[in-house]
């Protein structure tokens, strides 16, 4: 949904935009993937259908143009206990 990118994130999130063979999202799940970290929950907003990847968790924010991304992290609340790492899918 941000505008910076312009036509870059028309037709999808900005997580999903390719760098070389790979989104910036597979990027990360690899890297968790990497250090063990299997237990990934997501939380979808803008364009959320374009991002579809197995084993995860998915939880939706609909009202994603009306708040912020503390509010998002609202919406996996179940999803949060013991250690827990958040991270932005979309910070390059």
């Amino acid at each position: 949904m941000g505008s910076r990118l312009g036509y870059l994130t028309k037709e999808k999130p900005k997580c999903m935009l390719q760098f070389g063979d790979k989104t910036l999202l597979q990027r990360q799940l690899e890297a968790y993937h990497a250090c063990g970290i299997t237990n990934i929950s997501v939380v979808r907003g803008y364009k959320k259908e374009k991002i579809n990847y197995d084993g995860l968790r998915y939880y939706e924010n609909t009202d994603y143009e009306n708040n912020n991304v503390l509010n998002s992290l609202t919406h996996a609340e179940e999803a949060i206990c013991g250690h827990v790492i958040c991270a932005y899918s979309d910070i390059l």
